[in-house]
């Protein structure tokens, strides 16, 4: 069944729709950007984003936007993540509504021009929901990003939770840390990892998930992709649940 041969392993071998059907009654935990519209990645407001927070923060911190370039480096670094509006939060005490209303706010008020509504992917959630499924997001993103982007595309109110950066501060860590992980199962009640599937476009976004037992899956279109932390490959979440709801019909 071809659905079944798209979702391939990392070693590159395929498993039969036995497996798949297994899957399919597991719960979803998915990353946003990249992950739930493709659409997304062409977006051109993430380069006006970019600027508007690097001029925001060289006011703040008094230092040039060249000196904030090489900041986003080192914070990069030091924190392990690619959550930089945590890792300024965490260092320079910036507030995340602040960032936001600086750098996101103006862009989003065009978001609607980029992404339209989706009824392709909200009959795909409606069926997979009725299969009593839970859908989460876990996004480094913030919330107001995650709000309208998802409902933009008509699905914000289908999800059981949307968890996003301003929930991590201090000892409890963003992705790809565990914690965030962990967070995410809480808010939809998966006490048993085994029973929960994670889908991100980052490999270095899989590492904990799989080490607690989540299945994993790499959002991705190349051909031929090998990936060592990814359980499954698939092009986006919009196929990783057509997959499941049509195994979900053979059980």
């Amino acid at each position: 069944m071809a659905i079944a041969e798209r979702m391939q392993l990392g070693e590159g071998r395929h498993k039969g729709i036995s497996d798949i059907a297994q899957l399919s009654r597991k719960d979803i935990i998915s990353d946003l950007e990249r992950v739930i519209s493709a659409e997304l990645r062409k977006l051109p407001i993430g380069a006006q984003i970019s600027g508007r927070l690097d001029e925001y923060i060289s006011r703040r911190l008094g230092i040039s936007q060249i000196a904030v370039c090489s900041e986003r480096k080192r914070l990069s670094e030091k924190y392990n993540t690619d959550a930089l509006l945590y890792a300024f939060h965490e260092e320079y005490g910036l507030s995340y509504e602040s960032m936001i209303d600086a750098a996101y706010m103006p862009a989003l008020n065009h978001l609607a021009e980029y992404v339209k509504r989706d009824k392709e992917l909200i009959s795909i959630m409606r069926e997979t929901r009725q299969r009593g499924i839970s859908i989460a997001v876990l996004s480094n993103s913030n919330s107001k990003v995650a709000e309208a982007m998802l409902d933009s595309m008509g699905i914000y109110g289908m999800f059981d939770a949307v968890v996003t950066v301003e929930s991590f501060g201090g000892a409890l860590r963003p992705k790809p840390y565990a914690e965030a992980y962990l967070l995410a199962l809480r808010k939809i009640g998966a006490e048993n990892p085994h029973n929960a599937i994670f889908i991100d476009d980052k490999e270095s976004n899989l590492v904990e998930p799989k080490r607690l037992g989540m299945t994993t899956m790499l959002a991705d279109t190349s051909d031929g992709k090998v990936a060592t932390e990814a359980d499954y490959i698939v092009k986006d979440f919009a196929e990783l649940l057509r997959s499941l709801n049509c195994a979900a019909l053979l059980c």
